[in-house]
This record gives structure tokens, sequence and C-alpha cells, in this order.
């Protein structure tokens, strides 16, 4: 055998390793992506839980129109609890939307799309969730359509809370 055809095995095996070793990089690569997307996930789910500051309400007070409507604003302006109600409600609106797009780009939930769906189908019983919802709508194009089916299917107040 020539000398030109030991080199063309070399070279066939040294291609050969490198395919091998993309591929384990490409699977490496992958986990640490579904790693950063759940992390993602828990830290805006924690963030849910954290108070309106008073910050946020006079953040509202200065710019509302990147918050809600005109007509909202002025029923809710001199009411700090309702805005910080509202404010909650528009945070787990965004917290709802980034986990339902998760399903829409088949990365796994740790609590499962289940669970998600259960939780907006909840919300629906907070007219404030459903005023958030009319006026981020725009932003969230994927969820609002599963926030308006739901609606169709159940009515505006899934489980009415008594005040």
């Amino acid at each position: 055998m020539p000398v030109t055809d030991y080199i063309q095995i070399v070279i066939a095996v040294v291609l050969t390793g490198t395919l091998v070793i993309l591929a384990w990089q490409l699977v490496i690569q992958n986990r640490l992506l579904k790693a950063q997307v759940l992390d993602s996930r828990f830290q805006m789910y924690w963030k849910t839980y954290e108070p309106v500051s008073d910050a946020e309400v006079e953040q509202v007070n200065l710019y509302p129109e990147d918050y809600m409507s005109e007509e909202r604003y002025q029923i809710y302006r001199e009411n700090p609890t309702a805005i910080r109600k509202y404010l909650g409600l528009l945070s787990l609106y965004e917290y709802l939307a980034f986990s339902y797009s998760l399903k829409k780009l088949r990365l796994p939930d740790p609590l499962g799309y289940t669970w998600t769906e259960r939780w907006a189908k909840d919300l629906l019983g907070y007219p404030e969730f459903l005023e958030v919802h009319n006026y981020h709508r725009e932003y969230y194009p994927d969820f609002a359509k599963y926030i308006d089916s739901l609606v169709r299917v159940y009515g505006e107040v899934a489980n009415p809370k008594v005040s």
C-alpha cells in the first residue's frame, strides 16, 4: 500500500474524530441552552412573588401610557392599592407569556405546561388580568391568542373572586 493511502486513512480518521467531537459539543451546548432557559424561568417565577414597590407605583403615575389606557388610569390614579394589584397581575401576565413561549419553542417546562395553562385560566377571574391582557396583547400575540381562546371557552370570569 502506497504512502498516499495511509495519509488518506489518517485524514479520514481525523475527520471522523472531529465530527464526533463536534456532535458531542452540540449536545453539550443544547444542554446548556436548556439550563439557561430553566434558570430564566425560575428567576421570573420568583420575581412574581416580589411585592410591588412604591417606585413602581410612582413609575405608573409618571408614565401611565406604558402600563394602561388613559381611561383605566383615570380610575386607578387615586388608588395605589389598585395600581399595585394591576402591576402584580402585569408581572404574572408577562411571566405566563414567557412560560407559554417555552411550549411553542418545544423547550422543557420543569413545572409542566398544564400548570401554566391552569394558572392562566384561574387568572381570568380577575377583571384586572383581562385589562392587562387587553392593553398588552400586542406585545405577546401568541399568548394573547391563547387567553382569547380561554375567554371564548370559559367566559370572562372563570372563577369569580368574592371581595
